[in-house]
């Protein structure tokens, strides 16, 4: 019996990051799934005039299937040129989000007797139609990130539980246009929820985050847009560093919530400047 569309998608990202986990690290793999799901879910929402749940621009030819039409050697210089006019296209918003992805690298490469890495994650990706999966392929790519990034570095606040998030919502209750700040954001799982449940449509609470791991912080990034949120303010920084401390005009920056989940298995001497911040 075949499998129903979702599970089948489902399915197809956990084949993807295991190949990715064969030839990368844990944080490499991560980044590279979200990038390759992300562009999938993207091509698919131009391609069928879906709107997106955040304001995106998109290049002109994402939604054509052009990877299935390209040699394998051809493959890895579309990803990486795909990639740079979304982040040109989207700088606020998405500036060095995907920057250094090297799909060309030759660990995706194949050899006359194997197909590559990257030639057989399009073929799961694109080959065939998924038509209304994207989003599910999204969803899974996430929490999949997710779990991996917790197991490989021992860092459980990197994924706050579910529960936590929704109650914290509920005991802040952000307004509309009210800021909301997370200092040690991880994955952005606390942010995302603050507009109550998950659903994938444009929201109005403004995210403010810091996350000093860049698989971590590109995953919050993704969340954020995936969710209907702007990315544009969560950062890529240690907010326990002088440096990173977050100013407005008139001075220290102020926000109207502020949640955090901080990294409490993290060991702080008294000497290191981070105490001092």
């Amino acid at each position: 019996m075949a499998k129903p569309p979702k599970k089948e998608a489902r399915a197809g990202v956990t084949e993807i990051f295991a190949l990715l986990r064969h030839s990368f690290e844990p944080a490499q793999s991560v980044h590279f799934l979200v990038a390759l799901v992300t562009l999938r879910w993207l091509a698919d929402a131009k391609r069928d005039a879906r709107p997106l749940p955040c304001h995106l621009e998109l290049p002109r030819c994402v939604e054509e299937h052009t990877p299935l039409t390209l040699e394998k050697d051809h493959l890895g210089h579309w990803f990486v040129a795909m990639f740079e006019q979304l982040e040109n296209l989207n700088r606020p918003q998405l500036a060095s989000l995907f920057t250094g992805l090297d799909f060309a690298s030759p660990r995706f490469q194949g050899n006359d007797e194997h197909r590559g890495l990257l030639l057989r994650a399009v073929e799961i990706l694109w080959f065939k139609d998924r038509y209304q999966c994207s989003f599910e392929l999204m969803k899974e790519a996430l929490a999949i990130s997710r779990s991996c990034l917790v197991t490989s570095f021992t860092a459980p606040e990197w994924n706050t539980p579910e529960s936590l998030c929704e109650l914290t919502a509920r005991l802040m209750q952000p307004k509309a246009d009210d800021t909301v700040y997370d200092p040690a954001c991880g994955t952005g799982q606390m942010l995302v929820h603050m507009e109550g449940a998950l659903e994938c449509k444009r929201k109005r609470v403004r995210l403010y985050g810091a996350e000093p791991h860049q698989a971590a912080w590109a995953l919050a990034k993704v969340s954020a847009f995936y969710y209907g949120y702007s990315p544009e303010h969560i950062a890529m920084s240690d907010a326990l560093q002088p440096e990173n401390v977050l100013e407005s005009e008139d001075g220290q920056r102020k926000f109207d919530v502020v949640i955090a989940h901080p990294p409490w298995g993290a060991n702080i001497t008294a000497s290191d400047s981070r105490s001092r911040a």
